[in-house]
C-alpha cells in the first residue's frame, strides 16, 4: 500500500517541484545549486560504494 501511494502521487509531486522551483531558476542558478551540492553527492556516493 505504501509503495502504491508513492507511485500514485510521484508524478504530480515532480510536476509541482518543477513548476514551483526548477522552472523559476535560470540555467546559471541551477548550475550554482548543482556545484554547491556536489560535495554532498560525492560523500553519499562514497558511503554507498563502501557499503
Amino acid at each position: 500500500e505504501g509503495m502504491a501511494t508513492i507511485e500514485r502521487v510521484a508524478p504530480r509531486h515532480v510536476e509541482h517541484v518543477r513548476r514551483h522551483f526548477i522552472d523559476r531558476l535560470t540555467t546559471q542558478q541551477l548550475d550554482q545549486i548543482r556545484a554547491a551540492f556536489q560535495p554532498v553527492v560525492d560523500c553519499l556516493r562514497k558511503i554507498r560504494d563502501r557499503d
